[in-house]
């Protein structure tokens, strides 16, 4: 059976390259990496085993989650110093989220030459047009910076949120 080639949209101004697209992609990919671990963090803070807090936790989208985790992680560590950091990782949950909605909401052009950037288009609230610049390096940046968000997430939780004794590190 012939394989269909795959198909891109036919318009000159969507047509981006190769490159952007990847960079794109990679920040959605990894910013599901952060909600996940926001959503293993829950878990192990109320002592849930895995089917439990999918259970609890998958109906939720982004804003319900965000409101899940810090409601839960300040219970979880009032009184303790590490109710600061936790704070701090989730404001930059949340700016971190704030960029990857600019990324994956922008309207996206790209210029005729093969090395130009490609044009994010912000339509305002205000109605306004908002264009920007952007290479796929500025976006790659974004991405660095997510992995390093999950990499200090991580790190707080294996050392501030025990497993719940019913894992024992395995996944039901």
């Amino acid at each position: 059976m012939p394989v269909a080639p795959k198909q891109r949209l036919r318009l000159s101004m969507a047509a981006l390259p190769n490159d952007m697209l990847a960079a794109i992609g990679d920040v959605t990919v990894n910013l599901t990496y952060v909600l996940i671990l926001v959503e293993v963090a829950i878990w192990r803070m109320l002592g849930l085993t895995v089917k439990q807090g999918v259970a609890l936790t998958n109906p939720f989208k982004y804003p319900g989650k965000m409101e899940m985790f810090k409601s839960v992680g300040c219970d979880f560590f009032r009184g303790k110093p590490e109710l600061k950091e936790f704070n701090t990782l989730v404001k930059k949950i949340h700016s971190t989220y704030s960029e990857r909605n600019k990324i994956e909401h922008s309207i996206w052009q790209h210029l005729f030459e093969k090395d130009a950037p490609s044009v994010r288009v912000k339509v305002s609230n205000d109605a306004s047009v908002k264009p920007e610049f952007v290479r796929p390096a500025d976006i790659v940046r974004v991405t660095q910076d997510i992995i390093s968000l999950v990499m200090e997430i991580d790190r707080f939780q294996q050392k501030h949120i025990p497993p719940p004794s019913s894992l024992q590190g395995k996944w039901p």
